[in-house]
């Protein structure tokens, strides 16, 4: 989804990439759940 016309979506990738990449508080509950009997 590049678009090189579109320079503004690429700079905010990076941006949106960082917290998104981070697991979420939620997610890393539930993993515990999952790991432990």
């Amino acid at each position: 989804m590049t678009g090189p016309a579109r320079p503004e979506p690429s700079a905010v990738s990076p941006v949106a990439a960082g917290p998104a990449h981070l697991p979420h508080p939620h997610h890393i509950r539930i993993r515990i759940e999952e790991s432990q009997p």
